[in-house]
């Protein structure tokens, strides 16, 4: 099933090609493609001028890479970031700068089950901005929200959903206590193994 229309996509990418077909994909998914660009400045120009619901970022781009160009739209004008990344090496950098989650190159059709993860925790990112009040403590926030989550899931077997639940149980609905939940499970969990790392 395409997606819904008005899905507004904006794609980072100085690979002509790769940026071609990944247009075509959305494309083809039932996005709309707000624009292109090819470098990782003119990423945050189009999306601070474009505002589009998701931005598919490279990692490698001229004059500023995806992951600073993620940093200054978190920090200007929040976009849901997508990263597209050659290697899964990226992945803990890609959810440290505030990207929501990372495909891995070739982009394939599923990548459409990325975005709808993506944008669910976008939405998740800007209630705890909201309510935090500065985009740094925000990033950090949620940082440490994520490895809380993946650990989790990875300890206790929960599901990304389930692990976000019990965060939110935890942290009794109020951003100020999300940090001290998320720290507070971190500490739990660190007991019982390695602190887990902040990916997706």
């Amino acid at each position: 099933m395409g997606a819904d229309m008005a899905v507004r996509v904006a794609i980072a990418d100085d690979e002509v090609l790769v940026a071609v077909g990944l247009r075509h994909l959305m494309t083809s998914l039932g996005y709309e493609v707000v624009g292109t660009a090819a470098s990782g400045k003119e990423a945050v120009d189009l999306c601070c001028t474009e505002r589009p619901d998701l931005a598919l970022m490279d990692v490698r781009m001229p004059e500023m890479d995806g992951l600073e160009a993620t940093r200054r739209l978190m920090a200007t004008c929040p976009t849901c970031v997508v990263m597209v990344v050659g290697s899964p090496d990226y992945e803990q950098a890609a959810a440290e700068a505030g990207a929501m989650a990372y495909v891995v190159k070739p982009a394939r059709p599923d990548i459409a089950s990325v975005i709808e993860t993506a944008r669910k925790r976008f939405i998740c990112f800007q209630r705890i901005r909201d309510r935090v009040g500065e985009t740094d403590g925000t990033l950090e926030t949620w940082g440490l929200a994520w490895k809380a989550v993946k650990g989790l899931m990875r300890e206790q077997g929960m599901s990304e959903d389930e692990a976000c639940d019990e965060l939110k149980r935890r942290a009794a609905g109020e951003a100020a206590c999300m940090r001290q939940a998320a720290e507070g499970v971190l500490t739990s969990l660190s007991a019982e193994a390695s602190t887990p790392r902040a990916d997706f």
